[in-house]
């Protein structure tokens, strides 16, 4: 049973016609592990989705920043003659191919647009992500070395794996439900991960690469893109822009921190990302979201960077509403995970509330 969204009867109808969310997601699948909680399962997206038919209404983000852009001044919100109910825009960051081969027939059956963010310099690469490269290396059955030492730009990494230097099908069984939200990690491998996930995070792409293939030659293996974790071809690219039920924004090249890098190489990474979909799909992107996308991952000079590129509006990964005094190249939204209909549907109005 979907609830619906109240906050004390008129005062909410009035409140949530004055406001708006941009919903985050990532991949709509069930994979064996997720540590960094990026799924939502099929089921639960199309849960989701019938939560906002019901007590929403979705939007394309581009009429939802025109719906912002007109209520400025006018003291009411979303837009003049809004409806009450609360507007609501989807959108996906990476580019995952689930995000076409999945998501895109579910949001095409309940009639709901969506705006995926593509990190173009991935697209047609035989590899995954690194955050997926390092679950597929250390969180799986595998044998590593007792003691790993990583050398990095600046220092080193060094663990000691112990008697977690095996791991076979049953340790992955045991911990496959295990998150970077916990507090606790389970075996030195998932220390190991979150400390190299803190530690890649922010390093230049090719100091982060250059620690990637240590990494493998230390288990031995060879670079491999699983089907399950595979990004966007440029052919279902070209597809789902065609269907129109899909915006096609930008997400840079290779998915750095921003801030981390030169006014150059974030020049580059920006205005190449947006050549790069055009040539693909025909279609200029007009907008673009921050890696990651927290207050620390990208500034003012980035602001500008985006809009001399040609973007007309940017999102970011704050958790508010949008409303009349939201900043069209500092859009908030707020991240969904694997939740149920009736979790989802209390998020909602928490959300709108706050």
């Amino acid at each position: 049973m979907v609830r619906s969204v109240t906050v004390g009867r008129r005062g909410a109808d009035e409140q949530s016609g004055r406001r708006g969310l941009i919903l985050l997601y990532h991949r709509v699948a069930s994979p064996e592990c997720d540590p960094q909680q990026l799924c939502v399962s099929p089921e639960n997206f199309a849960a989701q989705l019938q939560v906002l038919r019901q007590i929403a209404c979705p939007v394309p983000l581009t009429e939802m920043v025109s719906r912002v852009s007109a209520s400025k001044g006018n003291g009411n919100g979303i837009s003049p003659g809004a409806p009450s109910a609360p507007a609501v825009a989807v959108t996906f960051d990476d580019g995952y191919a689930d995000n076409f081969s999945t998501a895109l027939p579910i949001l095409a059956q309940h009639g709901i647009p969506a705006t995926v963010f593509v990190a173009a310099g991935y697209i047609d690469a035989a590899r995954e992500f690194w955050w997926d490269e390092l679950e597929d290396l250390l969180l799986h059955s595998s044998e590593l070395p007792r003691r790993l030492s990583l050398a990095t730009h600046d220092g080193s990494i060094a663990c000691e794996l112990d008697g977690a230097a095996r791991y076979d099908d049953a340790d992955f069984v045991k911990n496959r439900g295990w998150s970077i939200a916990q507090a606790v990690d389970p075996t030195p491998r998932h220390a190991l991960y979150r400390t190299l996930c803190n530690r890649l995070r922010p390093m230049p792409v090719a100091a982060r690469e250059r620690v990637l293939e240590e990494l493998l030659r230390c288990t031995g293996r060879e670079r491999r893109m699983r089907e399950s974790h595979r990004i966007v071809s440029s052919q279902e690219l070209r597809q789902g822009a065609r269907e129109g039920m899909m915006e096609i924004g930008a997400h840079t090249m290779h998915h750095p921190v921003l801030t981390g890098l030169s006014a150059e190489a974030q020049q580059s990474e920006i205005a190449q990302s947006r050549h790069r979909l055009h040539e693909i799909t025909g279609t200029e992107p007009t907008s673009f979201s921050y890696p990651y996308g927290t207050r620390h991952d990208y500034n003012r000079r980035t602001v500008r960077l985006v809009r001399a590129a040609g973007f007309s509006r940017a999102c970011a990964n704050h958790a508010k509403v949008v409303d009349d005094r939201s900043d069209p190249f500092h859009l908030p939204r707020v991240v969904v995970r694997d939740w149920p209909a009736d979790v989802f549907s209390r998020k909602i109005e928490e959300w709108l509330r706050g």
